[in-house]
């Protein structure tokens, strides 16, 4: 289906997975084959994008 590690951390909420897979310089711009969604797009469908754009704010100070 194209998921990623990004893909699958968003998807369950795994903050702190997310982080280290963004400073370990994961690309968030891959979209999945299936659904073609966009790591943030993951996030949001499973509810869980609060807590990803946290992850996501904090990987980039």
């Amino acid at each position: 289906d194209g998921c990623t590690m990004a893909h699958l951390a968003a998807s369950r909420g795994h903050g702190e997975c997310f982080s280290c897979l963004i400073i370990h310089s994961a690309q968030l711009d891959i979209y999945t084959f299936d659904r073609h969604d966009s790591v943030m797009d993951v996030a949001k469908r499973s509810g869980k994008y609060g807590r990803i754009e946290k992850a996501r704010k904090f990987s980039l100070l």
